[in-house]
């Protein structure tokens, strides 16, 4: 194929990408409501977990004014009564989550709008990644092709089960710390909805590549470019930048770091099991 032909080759391509594109969020935009508060639904989950527990007790206090109330008490500083007003006196009460807000004009309407979009482009993803096979895929040589067409189901599927484990597991967990951090009397959190979502697409993107890790060891060991062994003898290397990915690429708490970076070191051991058993493929 000619330089010319190439080009005419990817848009052709480009524009069945945006076609499938342009249909799947024609049919979201139609759920525009049912997908944002499923998206919204881990932002919930937190508020009704911190509710409950705050519920289940009594007003919080900081425990260095009872341990010095205590002491008081305990030297005859204090009588009862007086004890019982110090401790009314340094009682808050608990944190109390409220909805998501919108402060912007138009942030509600964005914020179904990237609810939409984000649904119809996982929706599109497998035309999308056919199309771009093809157009790769005239460029390789027939192992190469074969190569490519045997990982990318596996591709497709372990980046679903990383968008699975960033929703069910890691935004939980994190909005639950996150949204329950501090003292509610110096900070009263009000989170707008634009911000939530951006935090929300951010990390459930960030989890599905993260979850490429061991496919990418595996064609890397397939093809010869590294081995098993290498994998194993840069470990360490390895386990240093998956911390300091987890710290540029999530809020800044050690709970959601810890979420990412703990995934990724599992991944990476998977992936050299994975790599040495392309290589015994390989020689047998």
């Amino acid at each position: 194929m000619t330089f010319a032909e190439h080009l005419e080759e990817l848009r052709s391509r480009l524009i069945r990408c945006l076609l499938a594109l342009f249909v799947a969020a024609c049919v979201c935009l139609v759920f525009q409501r049912e997908l944002l508060n499923f998206f919204i639904r881990p932002y919930n989950t937190a508020r009704q977990s911190i509710s409950a527990r705050q519920a289940g007790g009594q007003p919080t206090q900081d425990s260095a004014w009872s341990t010095l109330a205590d002491l008081l008490e305990s030297k005859g500083v204090l009588s009862e009564q007086d004890l019982e007003s110090w401790r009314e006196s340094h009682e808050f009460p608990g944190r109390d989550i409220g909805p998501l807000r919108s402060v912007q004009v138009t942030e509600s309407f964005m914020a179904h709008l990237k609810a939409a979009l984000l649904t119809a482009a996982l929706l599109a993803a497998p035309m999308i990644l056919y199309q771009m096979w093809k157009f790769i895929g005239a460029g390789l040589y027939p192992t190469e092709r074969k190569a490519l067409l045997r990982v990318l189901p596996f591709s497709m599927a372990m980046f679903a089960v990383g968008l699975f484990f960033g929703f069910y597991v890691l935004v939980p967990v994190s909005l639950d710390f996150l949204l329950a951090y501090g003292d509610p009397e110096v900070i009263d959190p009000e989170i707008r909805v634009g911000s939530y979502l951006s935090l929300l697409f951010v990390l459930l993107f960030v989890m599905g590549l993260i979850f490429q890790v061991p496919l990418v060891m595996t064609v890397l060991a397939s093809v010869g470019a590294l081995t098993a062994k290498t994998f194993r003898e840069r470990r360490k290397y390895f386990l240093l930048g998956a911390v300091i990915m987890a710290a540029i690429l999530t809020p800044p708490d050690y709970v959601t770091q810890l979420l990412v970076a703990a995934p990724l070191v599992v991944l990476y051991e998977l992936g050299i099991l994975l790599a040495w058993l392309a290589e015994r493929r390989k020689t047998s």
